[in-house]
């Protein structure tokens, strides 16, 4: 009965997964998201046959028909991967949405939408340029207020918010003291959307997984030859799985620690 449904949000993700690969970007390049898509490369303006998310990709054989210019695999990447997002959202939300139907399941679902496209854009932004757009960031903090007030009211709200507070004032410290060295404002400005989303005290086994993870990678990265010792690494998608591993297992390493 949900397949229909199912689908129609998986189709639902190609579309806007093809339009995040304009506003990513478009946002690096400092570009209005308004006028025509275009090969960046002979600026050849693109009908709708080779707009199709996915398929045009790959039935244009990964390259721009009128100047034959590679495209960047980041296209079906985003397309695929929001698709994919869309649906799972979709699996986990929906039956609770037919059998016990709230506002605040609706408002959960709606919200995980929007987390998964800003999410999606801060991921491959931070991967491709280094960059993480404002509006991604901006976008996960409005969510985060909202998630944080249904989730716990006000009081929820305010401990939430201090945990969000300190932890971007953190990184901002970093950024600062390190002049961008260590990581970018743009991480601090992430974060702090994303500690309101998953809460106190999650929100600081977050930041620790963050850095685990991190620091794994580029150990990994030294010992394989692809980076020197002071070498930027993306710092955004370690903030995103160390945000989706505390929310899971948050509670499982505070009983670990002997925490209750």
């Amino acid at each position: 009965m949900l397949l229909i449904p199912i689908l129609f949000f998986a189709l639902l993700g190609l579309v806007i997964g093809s339009f995040l690969n304009v506003v990513i970007i478009r946002s690096v390049a400092e570009e209005s998201l308004g006028g025509r898509s275009h090969c960046r490369s002979c600026q050849h303006t693109l009908r709708a046959r080779e707009l199709v998310p996915v398929a045009s990709f790959f039935l244009q054989g990964g390259r721009c028909r009128h100047c034959r210019a590679p495209i960047s695999w980041q296209y079906p990447f985003v397309e695929v991967a929001t698709a994919f997002l869309f649906a799972h959202a979709a699996i986990i939300f929906l039956p609770f949405l037919v059998m016990e139907p709230s506002l605040e399941t609706l408002i959960f679902f709606v919200s995980i939408l929007f987390v998964c496209v800003a999410g999606v854009v801060a991921l491959v932004a931070d991967l491709r340029f280094q960059i993480i757009p404002n509006g991604a960031a901006l976008t996960l903090a409005v969510v985060g207020f909202l998630v944080s007030f249904v989730r716990g009211g006000l009081a929820g709200l305010a401990y939430d918010g201090g945990a969000a507070i300190i932890i971007s004032a953190f990184l901002g410290a970093l950024w600062l003291v390190s002049r961008g060295k260590w990581l970018g404002l743009g991480d601090a400005k992430l974060i702090f959307g994303i500690s309101l989303l998953i809460g106190y005290p999650a929100a600081f086994v977050a930041l620790l997984f963050a850095f685990w993870l991190g620091g794994a990678a580029g150990i990994i990265l030294m010992l394989a030859g692809g980076k020197k010792w002071g070498s930027a690494i993306p710092f955004g998608p370690f903030i995103l799985a160390g945000a989706i591993m505390a929310y899971g297992y948050s509670s499982v390493f505070f009983a670990l620690l002997g925490w209750s």
